[in-house]
């Protein structure tokens, strides 16, 4: 990965963003470096189905809303992608079938299909979301023989599937074929904490578009892309990353946390960035805050701006053709989905 440093030449101001210039601007590491910070601030989109968000789902003509499984509420909540727009929701909390206890989705989708992989059953349900209610297109059940939760999955087309889970030995990611029910490849990225630590500190996050994968890492300063193939292998399969901040502290908590969500674009590539230790994102640490900043590279992750934002961030869809951001604040006010216009950096 190549080190690169950027110098700002002017400053400028717009009406939903400040556009702030400054010279290596480091992400506490030398790996990535931005000539330029944005600070952007939220308009408030009011929204009274939600009682507590986890997930955004971004597909073609809608967004999703999920909601942490609640008695009766409904588990996915559909609006419009053009206006936020509340059309209906479905989903509720059980383990019948339709019902929903612990769940993966995808962030994004180029059509209306809305996957979800029931980890309580193993059965991954397609529902083709429309103005006037969902419909399920398949019920699949899976043969899932690798341990742990499903945290992310993604329908690559009818018959593969990339997904990650999440277990006591860390993160694995698989390419699956649902036609046989059998795993095609398996990618391993390899810390250089592995030779001391084992694969503790190797937990990670995905996301996949066109061809190439972005898992960003917790303990790691480091994201990395890898090559989908024809045949759905990964390419490589094995991925050793340069990047060592170590010693870390066997206790997770006092490490310094890395990178949240990745989300893969047509056009950019967005790292949530964490930047501060593990424990002061915990629920009874004193000052806890979730005020992230978003990494933007190209997609070849050559670094482009830096987002800074006026509110708690966790999980965020970007709509690149209204070249807009949205979130929610996960630490107060669930009553509004937050938008955020972005830079036209082109």
């Amino acid at each position: 990965m190549k080190k690169i440093r950027l110098i700002s030449i002017v400053c400028i101001v717009f009406g939903g963003f400040a556009l702030s210039c400054r010279r290596s601007v480091t992400a506490g590491s030398d790996y990535y470096v931005f000539d330029t910070t944005i600070t952007l601030n939220a308009q408030l989109i009011r929204i009274d189905e939600l009682l507590k968000p986890v997930d955004l789902v971004l597909l073609d003509d809608y967004i999703v809303v999920v909601n942490e499984p609640n008695g009766d509420h409904p588990v996915f909540n559909v609006y419009t992608r053009a206006d936020m727009t509340f059309l209906y929701g479905f989903g509720r909390q059980g383990k019948g079938p339709l019902e929903y206890i612990s769940f993966a989705t995808p962030g994004h989708r180029s059509d209306n299909i809305l996957p979800v992989y029931n980890n309580v059953s193993n059965t991954l349900v397609c529902y083709e979301i429309e103005d006037d209610g969902e419909r399920v297109l398949s019920s699949l059940s899976v043969n899932k023989t690798t341990p742990g939760i499903m945290q992310r999955i993604v329908l690559v087309n009818d018959s593969v599937m990339l997904y990650s889970v999440l277990n006591n030995k860390g993160v694995g990611t698989y390419s699956f074929n649902l036609n046989t029910n059998e795993i095609i490849d398996t990618l391993d990225l390899i810390t250089p904490y592995r030779r001391e630590h084992g694969i503790k500190f190797e937990n990670y996050k995905f996301d996949y578009r066109d061809n190439a994968l972005i898992a960003a890492f917790e303990y790691v300063d480091e994201i990395v892309r890898v090559e989908m193939t024809d045949d759905f292998h990964f390419s490589p399969s094995v991925v050793k990353l340069s990047h060592d901040d170590g010693p870390l502290d066997e206790v997770k908590m006092n490490n310094i946390a890395y990178f949240s969500y990745p989300y893969v674009g047509e056009k950019r590539i967005y790292a949530e960035r964490i930047g501060r230790p593990m424990k002061e994102m915990q629920p009874f640490y004193p000052g806890r805050n979730f005020k992230f900043d978003i990494f933007v590279f190209d997609r070849e992750l050559q670094p482009l701006y830096r987002l800074k934002f006026d509110r708690n961030i966790i999980r965020f869809v970007v709509d690149e053709d209204a070249n807009v951001l949205y979130s929610w604040d996960m630490m107060d006010a669930f009553d509004y989905i937050h938008r955020y216009s972005l830079p036209d950096m082109e």
